[in-house]
């Protein structure tokens, strides 16, 4: 929705209207059109966009913070990473930017896109069809991190157990808070399932 300087009357008319359908924003054409009140900047800024619900049209990001990681805030080891498996964020675990239509979906592998694999398997995350699945416990790990991120290495990376090297001077184990790899099989190996979670030796960490 675009807007110029018309009178104030009508510039809340038209942001009632963008609040009630729930559009999510608007565009100002240009700032020259505004008043020396500043009245346009002053009106858009105040008013609550994402107060009209969420049954029809855009639904707001549910923070005000990046939880995500981008050129801006991180190097290229990190950067699309996103899950349980990822660097934290600030503390946090990182999600996908559910306004980025080419980056909102959390795929299985840990990072953000938008084909399927990244938004249609049993374990992705649609951020942009979801965006309240950004606020979903655990936003932050439920206890100390002792086990190795994407980021480390290959022969730590998704590794556990005493046959792997140790992490902050003690046995690397698999993050609890994660669905898909929070047991640590008889191989050394993090994942989920029979083999990883109930075989002789394995350690599923949620029970812990």
């Amino acid at each position: 929705m675009f807007l110029g300087f018309e009178n104030e009357r009508s510039l809340r008319e038209k942001m009632s209207y963008a609040t009630s359908k729930n559009l999510g924003g608007v565009m100002i054409w240009a700032l020259d059109l505004d008043d020396d009140a500043d009245t346009l900047l002053n009106l858009v800024s105040s008013t609550n966009l994402c107060s009209g619900g969420s049954s029809n049209g855009y639904v707001c990001n549910p923070i005000d913070d990046v939880r995500w990681w981008t050129p801006e805030n991180s190097d290229e080891s990190v950067q699309g990473q996103c899950g349980k498996s990822a660097n934290l964020i600030n503390g946090f675990y990182p999600v996908c930017d559910p306004d980025d239509p080419g980056f909102s979906c959390c795929g299985a592998a840990g990072y953000c896109g938008s084909e399927e694999e990244y938004c249609g398997c049993e374990t992705c995350v649609d951020y942009r069809k979801n965006p309240m699945d950004i606020v979903k416990e655990p936003v932050k790990p439920s206890r100390a991190v002792q086990w190795y991120s994407m980021s480390d290495e290959d022969g730590k990376r998704g590794r556990c157990g005493k046959d792997v090297p140790l992490l902050n001077g003690k046995e690397a184990i698999c993050n609890p808070d994660d669905n898909s790899k929070h047991c640590c099989s008889n191989g050394g190996y993090c994942g989920t399932g029979k083999e990883y979670c109930e075989c002789d030796g394995c350690v599923d960490y949620r029970k812990q």
